[in-house]
């Protein structure tokens, strides 16, 4: 079946001709009508006066009201047919797909879909390759920031246990106070800085990988 679509200015001009020709086939002065009914106007001269003619008058009125509905009715279904969706990406980076952009949604993207493209219809060879070209590359993205998760979590782990093993103050940083026993040194609240620094720091990094992963997806 062939779709015809039509923009609303030329739907406008065509309601517009019509319902003149539907009013002046009402009255005394369609046979007067000549340059502006160029819808009936092949029909009007090849027949006679008379009762033929004024049938064939109604006939056209008729039919041009048909139209006037069928063409009303075909940009409503059209209209119908198109849908919009929202895609949100929220700020922990997972991603919603709805009738309505979410609220609090970092982002939104909007996609209009036409319903009516729906069915059983055939797939060329290079649609596939292409579909599997994504697939693919959405597999390898997956698989590259999952890794950067794992590594991240592993590396936290690491510094977590190496900034417990460093609570322990090493040889030297100890110091003997006479008098009032004794206290750490400078060199040893350094160390824990460092080793606290390391931390935050793999905590950062394991967040950003959980976020393009989460992204990813």
């Amino acid at each position: 079946m062939c779709k015809q679509s039509f923009a609303k200015g030329s739907i406008e001009q065509v309601q517009k001709s019509i319902f003149q020709a539907v009013f002046l086939t009402r009255t005394d002065k369609a046979k007067q009508w000549v340059a502006p009914c160029s819808l009936i106007e092949p029909i009007y001269f090849n027949v006679g006066r008379g009762h033929l003619a004024l049938r064939t008058i109604r006939t056209i009125r008729i039919v041009l009201t048909a139209c006037l509905v069928l063409i009303s009715a075909q940009v409503l279904v059209l209209d119908a047919m198109a849908e919009s969706i929202y895609k949100s990406v929220m700020p922990d980076g997972s991603v919603m797909y709805s009738e309505q952009p979410q609220p609090g949604a970092r982002t939104v993207e909007k996609y209009t879909v036409n319903v009516g493209d729906t069915g059983v219809k055939p797939i060329s060879k290079a649609a596939i390759e292409s579909i599997n070209r994504r697939i693919q590359k959405r597999s390898r993205v997956l698989d590259e920031t999952l890794k950067s998760v794992q590594t991240a979590e592993a590396d936290l782990r690491v510094v977590e246990i190496d900034r417990e093993a460093g609570v322990e103050p090493l040889p030297g940083e100890r110091l003997g106070i006479v008098g009032r026993g004794t206290r750490l040194s400078e060199a040893y609240w350094r160390r824990q800085q460092i080793l606290e620094e390391r931390v935050d720091t793999a905590r950062q990094l394991l967040k950003n990988a959980r976020q393009g992963y989460n992204e990813a997806r």
